[in-house]
Protein backbone atom coordinates (compact mmCIF):
# COMPACT_ATOMS: atom_id res chain seq x y z
CA UNK A 1 0.00 0.00 0.00
CA UNK A 2 2.97 2.14 1.07
CA UNK A 3 4.37 1.81 -2.26
CA UNK A 4 1.10 2.52 -4.66
CA UNK A 5 0.87 5.47 -2.87
CA UNK A 6 4.26 6.40 -3.35
CA UNK A 7 3.43 5.57 -6.96
CA UNK A 8 0.61 7.98 -7.23
CA UNK A 9 2.64 10.89 -5.68
CA UNK A 10 0.30 11.23 -2.85
CA UNK A 11 1.79 11.85 0.92
CA UNK A 12 3.48 8.57 2.15
CA UNK A 13 2.93 8.00 6.27
CA UNK A 14 5.95 7.38 8.06
CA UNK A 15 5.99 3.69 8.67
CA UNK A 16 5.39 2.66 12.79
CA UNK A 17 8.25 2.77 14.92
CA UNK A 18 9.09 -0.18 16.55
CA UNK A 19 8.01 -1.20 19.97
CA UNK A 20 11.22 -2.66 21.48
CA UNK A 21 13.03 1.02 20.24
CA UNK A 22 10.58 3.44 21.76
CA UNK A 23 11.82 5.54 24.29
CA UNK A 24 9.84 5.68 27.44
CA UNK A 25 11.17 8.33 29.86
CA UNK A 26 8.84 7.88 32.55
CA UNK A 27 9.18 4.49 32.61
CA UNK A 28 5.44 3.32 32.33
CA UNK A 29 4.75 -0.32 31.97
CA UNK A 30 2.32 -0.10 29.23
CA UNK A 31 4.58 0.91 27.09
CA UNK A 32 7.28 -1.04 27.07
CA UNK A 33 5.29 -4.49 27.95
CA UNK A 34 2.38 -6.05 27.10
CA UNK A 35 -0.19 -7.86 29.31
CA UNK A 36 1.32 -11.18 29.33
CA UNK A 37 4.82 -9.63 30.55
CA UNK A 38 3.03 -7.82 33.33
CA UNK A 39 1.06 -10.77 34.92
CA UNK A 40 4.52 -12.88 34.81
CA UNK A 41 6.29 -9.97 36.67
CA UNK A 42 3.81 -9.27 39.15
CA UNK A 43 3.73 -13.06 40.37
CA UNK A 44 7.60 -13.32 40.82
CA UNK A 45 8.14 -12.62 44.99
CA UNK A 46 9.04 -9.70 46.34
CA UNK A 47 12.45 -8.87 47.22
CA UNK A 48 12.98 -9.77 50.95
CA UNK A 49 13.46 -6.12 52.79
CA UNK A 50 17.19 -4.87 53.94
CA UNK A 51 17.93 -5.55 57.54
CA UNK A 52 18.29 -3.22 59.62
CA UNK A 53 22.44 -2.28 60.56
CA UNK A 54 23.12 -2.91 64.45
CA UNK A 55 22.88 -0.61 67.37
CA UNK A 56 25.95 1.28 68.24
CA UNK A 57 27.35 0.52 71.28
CA UNK A 58 26.02 2.57 74.39
CA UNK A 59 28.10 5.35 75.56
CA UNK A 60 29.59 3.69 78.95
CA UNK A 61 30.05 6.71 81.29
CA UNK A 62 30.28 5.20 84.82
CA UNK A 63 33.87 5.32 86.42
CA UNK A 64 35.76 2.13 87.04
CA UNK A 65 37.66 3.23 90.47
CA UNK A 66 36.32 2.58 94.02
CA UNK A 67 32.83 4.01 94.86
CA UNK A 68 31.88 5.49 98.13
CA UNK A 69 28.58 2.92 98.81
CA UNK A 70 31.38 0.04 98.22
CA UNK A 71 32.41 1.38 102.42
CA UNK A 72 29.73 0.83 104.04
CA UNK A 73 27.69 -2.45 105.89
CA UNK A 74 25.56 -4.02 103.44
CA UNK A 75 21.96 -3.76 105.05
CA UNK A 76 20.08 -7.01 106.15
CA UNK A 77 17.67 -8.13 103.54
CA UNK A 78 14.78 -8.78 105.72
CA UNK A 79 14.81 -6.32 109.18
CA UNK A 80 14.77 -8.41 112.33
CA UNK A 81 11.48 -8.36 114.77
CA UNK A 82 10.86 -5.59 117.47
CA UNK A 83 10.09 -7.27 120.93
CA UNK A 84 6.30 -6.30 121.19
CA UNK A 85 5.43 -4.05 124.32
CA UNK A 86 2.54 -4.88 126.75
CA UNK A 87 1.08 -5.67 130.55
CA UNK A 88 1.68 -9.72 129.28
CA UNK A 89 5.25 -9.24 127.67
CA UNK A 90 8.70 -8.74 129.36
CA UNK A 91 9.99 -5.63 130.12
CA UNK A 92 13.44 -4.78 128.58
CA UNK A 93 16.50 -4.89 131.48
CA UNK A 94 16.85 -1.61 133.67
CA UNK A 95 19.48 0.23 133.65
CA UNK A 96 21.73 0.22 136.93
CA UNK A 97 22.66 4.20 136.95
CA UNK A 98 18.28 4.59 136.74
CA UNK A 99 16.67 6.09 140.37
CA UNK A 100 15.43 4.09 143.36
CA UNK A 101 12.00 4.81 142.48
CA UNK A 102 12.19 2.97 139.16
CA UNK A 103 15.03 0.17 140.59
CA UNK A 104 12.27 -0.08 143.83
CA UNK A 105 9.83 -2.76 144.02
CA UNK A 106 6.74 -2.92 141.63
CA UNK A 107 3.86 -1.67 144.01
CA UNK A 108 6.30 1.37 144.69
CA UNK A 109 7.27 2.31 141.21
CA UNK A 110 3.27 2.51 140.30
CA UNK A 111 2.64 6.40 142.03
CA UNK A 112 -0.62 6.49 139.98
CA UNK A 113 -3.23 3.90 139.89
CA UNK A 114 -4.18 3.17 136.31
CA UNK A 115 -6.82 4.42 133.80
CA UNK A 116 -9.77 3.08 134.01
CA UNK A 117 -10.67 1.05 130.88
CA UNK A 118 -12.60 3.10 128.26
CA UNK A 119 -16.50 2.06 128.05
CA UNK A 120 -17.39 1.37 124.59
CA UNK A 121 -19.44 4.20 122.88
CA UNK A 122 -22.67 3.43 122.40
CA UNK A 123 -23.25 3.01 118.69
CA UNK A 124 -25.29 6.02 116.88
CA UNK A 125 -28.97 5.09 115.71
CA UNK A 126 -29.19 5.76 112.31
CA UNK A 127 -30.49 8.77 111.20
CA UNK A 128 -33.67 8.69 109.11
CA UNK A 129 -34.40 10.72 105.95
CA UNK A 130 -35.40 14.35 106.03
CA UNK A 131 -38.91 14.61 103.57
CA UNK A 132 -37.89 17.60 100.91
CA UNK A 133 -38.69 21.11 102.04
CA UNK A 134 -40.05 22.84 98.95
CA UNK A 135 -39.49 26.46 98.11
CA UNK A 136 -43.47 26.68 98.74
CA UNK A 137 -43.07 26.13 102.43
CA UNK A 138 -40.14 27.09 103.27
CA UNK A 139 -40.74 29.95 106.10
CA UNK A 140 -38.99 33.41 104.78
CA UNK A 141 -36.50 35.28 106.86
CA UNK A 142 -35.48 38.66 106.37
CA UNK A 143 -31.84 39.05 105.82
CA UNK A 144 -31.70 42.22 108.47
CA UNK A 145 -34.26 41.45 111.41
CA UNK A 146 -37.06 44.15 112.17
CA UNK A 147 -37.51 45.33 115.19
CA UNK A 148 -40.94 45.61 115.87
CA UNK A 149 -41.73 48.78 118.59
CA UNK A 150 -44.12 47.80 120.90
CA UNK A 151 -47.21 50.29 120.79
CA UNK A 152 -46.38 51.41 117.39
CA UNK A 153 -49.28 51.82 115.30
CA UNK A 154 -50.16 53.71 112.45
CA UNK A 155 -53.21 55.29 112.24
CA UNK A 156 -54.73 56.79 108.71
CA UNK A 157 -56.85 60.16 109.32
CA UNK A 158 -60.20 59.54 108.41
CA UNK A 159 -61.68 60.14 105.35
CA UNK A 160 -63.86 63.00 104.98
CA UNK A 161 -67.40 62.19 103.39
CA UNK A 162 -68.16 63.30 99.81
CA UNK A 163 -69.66 66.08 99.57
CA UNK A 164 -73.41 66.78 98.51
CA UNK A 165 -73.92 68.54 95.47
CA UNK A 166 -77.42 69.88 96.14
CA UNK A 167 -77.80 71.71 92.87
CA UNK A 168 -76.52 74.24 90.60
CA UNK A 169 -77.47 77.76 90.37
CA UNK A 170 -77.40 80.00 87.34
CA UNK A 171 -75.47 76.93 85.11
CA UNK A 172 -72.49 78.51 86.57
CA UNK A 173 -72.50 77.60 90.44
CA UNK A 174 -72.31 74.42 92.03
CA UNK A 175 -73.67 74.74 95.33
CA UNK A 176 -72.23 71.45 98.13
CA UNK A 177 -73.24 70.87 101.50
CA UNK A 178 -70.47 69.45 103.98
CA UNK A 179 -70.54 66.91 106.42
CA UNK A 180 -69.95 69.74 109.03
CA UNK A 181 -72.94 71.85 107.93
CA UNK A 182 -70.60 74.20 105.65
CA UNK A 183 -72.13 75.58 101.94
CA UNK A 184 -69.69 75.57 99.53
CA UNK A 185 -70.29 77.97 96.19
CA UNK A 186 -68.39 76.38 93.33
CA UNK A 187 -67.34 78.33 90.04
CA UNK A 188 -67.52 75.41 87.57
CA UNK A 189 -65.34 77.50 84.76
CA UNK A 190 -62.95 78.25 86.88
CA UNK A 191 -62.26 75.00 88.36
CA UNK A 192 -62.37 73.18 85.19
CA UNK A 193 -59.89 76.18 83.54
CA UNK A 194 -57.41 75.13 86.55
CA UNK A 195 -57.63 71.23 85.61
CA UNK A 196 -57.02 72.11 81.82
CA UNK A 197 -54.11 74.19 82.84
CA UNK A 198 -52.02 72.00 84.54
CA UNK A 199 -52.75 69.03 82.20
CA UNK A 200 -51.03 71.15 79.52
CA UNK A 201 -48.86 71.77 81.82
CA UNK A 202 -47.71 68.64 82.87
CA UNK A 203 -47.87 66.88 79.66
CA UNK A 204 -44.93 66.38 77.36
CA UNK A 205 -46.19 65.83 73.96
CA UNK A 206 -48.78 67.95 72.14
CA UNK A 207 -52.61 67.44 72.67
CA UNK A 208 -54.94 65.88 70.22
CA UNK A 209 -55.69 67.35 67.14
CA UNK A 210 -59.41 67.04 65.39
CA UNK A 211 -59.39 67.49 61.50
CA UNK A 212 -62.01 70.66 60.62
CA UNK A 213 -63.71 69.03 57.55
CA UNK A 214 -63.68 72.54 56.19
CA UNK A 215 -59.87 74.35 56.42
CA UNK A 216 -60.98 77.59 58.39
CA UNK A 217 -59.35 81.04 56.71
CA UNK A 218 -58.73 83.34 60.15
CA UNK A 219 -58.14 86.84 58.68
CA UNK A 220 -55.75 88.53 61.50
CA UNK A 221 -54.06 91.56 59.24
CA UNK A 222 -50.85 91.49 58.18
CA UNK A 223 -48.99 92.21 61.27
CA UNK A 224 -50.74 89.59 63.43
CA UNK A 225 -51.03 86.62 60.36
CA UNK A 226 -46.73 87.76 59.83
CA UNK A 227 -46.56 87.29 63.76
CA UNK A 228 -48.33 83.48 64.31
CA UNK A 229 -46.65 82.86 60.98
CA UNK A 230 -43.08 83.04 62.75
CA UNK A 231 -44.28 80.64 65.74
CA UNK A 232 -45.57 77.77 63.62
CA UNK A 233 -43.44 75.49 66.03
CA UNK A 234 -45.12 76.86 68.73
CA UNK A 235 -48.68 77.06 67.29
CA UNK A 236 -47.85 73.23 66.64
CA UNK A 237 -47.13 72.22 70.16
CA UNK A 238 -50.62 73.66 71.19
CA UNK A 239 -52.47 71.48 68.90
CA UNK A 240 -52.88 73.73 65.75
CA UNK A 241 -52.13 73.33 62.10
CA UNK A 242 -52.01 76.49 60.17
CA UNK A 243 -50.35 77.90 57.10
CA UNK A 244 -49.99 81.05 55.26
CA UNK A 245 -53.30 82.08 53.13
CA UNK A 246 -52.40 85.43 51.99
CA UNK A 247 -53.35 88.74 52.58
CA UNK A 248 -52.55 88.30 56.64
CA UNK A 249 -54.76 85.75 56.78
CA UNK A 250 -54.23 82.19 58.17
CA UNK A 251 -55.52 78.54 56.94
CA UNK A 252 -55.88 76.38 60.15
CA UNK A 253 -56.23 72.63 59.07
CA UNK A 254 -56.61 71.18 62.67
CA UNK A 255 -57.50 72.65 65.87
CA UNK A 256 -57.24 71.03 69.78
CA UNK A 257 -59.53 67.95 70.53
CA UNK A 258 -60.58 70.26 73.13
CA UNK A 259 -61.31 73.59 71.40
CA UNK A 260 -64.45 74.38 70.01
CA UNK A 261 -64.61 75.04 66.14
CA UNK A 262 -66.33 78.40 66.79
CA UNK A 263 -64.04 79.63 69.03
CA UNK A 264 -60.80 79.55 66.59
CA UNK A 265 -60.76 83.01 65.51
CA UNK A 266 -60.81 84.58 68.90
CA UNK A 267 -58.34 82.05 70.26
CA UNK A 268 -56.18 82.88 67.40
CA UNK A 269 -56.20 86.51 67.63
CA UNK A 270 -55.79 86.71 71.63
CA UNK A 271 -52.80 83.89 70.76
CA UNK A 272 -51.23 87.18 68.51
CA UNK A 273 -51.89 89.55 70.94
CA UNK A 274 -49.76 87.68 73.96
CA UNK A 275 -46.91 87.38 71.17
CA UNK A 276 -47.06 91.01 70.55
CA UNK A 277 -45.65 91.23 74.48
CA UNK A 278 -42.24 91.50 75.29
CA UNK A 279 -41.66 88.39 77.76
CA UNK A 280 -39.40 85.65 77.79
CA UNK A 281 -40.16 82.34 75.86
CA UNK A 282 -40.84 80.53 79.25
CA UNK A 283 -43.41 82.99 80.38
CA UNK A 284 -44.86 83.58 76.90
CA UNK A 285 -45.56 79.98 76.85
CA UNK A 286 -47.34 79.90 79.91
CA UNK A 287 -49.96 82.83 78.96
CA UNK A 288 -50.85 80.77 76.07
CA UNK A 289 -51.56 77.77 77.99
CA UNK A 290 -53.74 80.11 80.03
CA UNK A 291 -55.42 81.32 76.72
CA UNK A 292 -55.75 77.38 75.86
CA UNK A 293 -57.08 76.48 79.07
CA UNK A 294 -59.47 78.89 79.19
CA UNK A 295 -61.00 78.77 75.54
CA UNK A 296 -61.15 75.08 76.26
CA UNK A 297 -63.10 75.03 79.26
CA UNK A 298 -67.07 75.55 80.63
CA UNK A 299 -68.37 78.02 79.61
CA UNK A 300 -70.56 79.52 82.43
CA UNK A 301 -74.48 79.50 81.18
CA UNK A 302 -73.52 75.58 79.96
CA UNK A 303 -75.46 72.76 81.04
CA UNK A 304 -73.27 70.21 82.74
CA UNK A 305 -73.89 66.73 83.17
CA UNK A 306 -73.98 65.64 86.85
CA UNK A 307 -70.62 63.54 86.20
CA UNK A 308 -68.96 66.20 85.17
CA UNK A 309 -69.97 68.23 88.11
CA UNK A 310 -69.13 65.42 90.70
CA UNK A 311 -65.60 65.41 88.73
CA UNK A 312 -65.17 69.01 89.41
CA UNK A 313 -66.19 68.69 93.20
CA UNK A 314 -63.86 65.86 93.92
CA UNK A 315 -61.18 68.15 92.80
CA UNK A 316 -61.91 71.18 94.53
CA UNK A 317 -62.92 69.50 97.38
CA UNK A 318 -59.45 67.26 97.72
CA UNK A 319 -57.63 70.68 97.56
CA UNK A 320 -56.33 69.83 94.26
CA UNK A 321 -58.15 73.11 92.84
CA UNK A 322 -57.49 76.31 94.52
CA UNK A 323 -57.19 79.51 92.27
CA UNK A 324 -57.92 79.71 88.17
CA UNK A 325 -54.53 80.80 86.28
CA UNK A 326 -55.83 83.60 86.36
CA UNK A 327 -55.17 83.75 90.59
CA UNK A 328 -59.27 84.10 91.14
CA UNK A 329 -61.08 81.93 93.88
CA UNK A 330 -62.62 78.57 92.61
CA UNK A 331 -64.48 78.00 95.57
CA UNK A 332 -66.42 79.82 98.80
CA UNK A 333 -67.58 78.97 102.04
CA UNK A 334 -70.72 79.89 104.13
CA UNK A 335 -70.79 78.48 107.33
CA UNK A 336 -73.90 77.87 109.28
CA UNK A 337 -73.36 81.13 111.04
CA UNK A 338 -72.97 83.11 108.72
CA UNK A 339 -76.20 82.13 106.97
CA UNK A 340 -78.62 82.68 109.97
CA UNK A 341 -76.74 86.00 110.52
CA UNK A 342 -78.05 86.83 107.19
CA UNK A 343 -81.37 85.89 108.08
CA UNK A 344 -80.89 87.73 111.63
CA UNK A 345 -81.11 84.32 113.34
CA UNK A 346 -77.99 84.46 114.89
Amino acid sequence: MLDALAAQGGPVPAAPADPEKTVNPRGDFFQSMDAKAYREQGAKPAAPAPRPAAPLPAWDTERTGPRLSDSAPPLPKTPSPRPALGRSGAFPPLRRDAPPSVLGPKAERMETPPAAPAEPKALAEPALPREPVSPETRPFVPAIPQAELPGQETLEPPGEAPWRIAGELLRTYIVCESEAGEVWLVDKHAAHERVNFDRLKAALEPPMRQALLTPAAVELGREDGALLLEHLPLLEELGFSCEDFGGGAVLVREIPADLDAEDVTATLEEIAGKLRSGRSPAERRESLLHTMACKAAIKGGWKSGPEELRALIDKVQSGEVRYCPHGRPVAVKLTRYELEKMFKRS
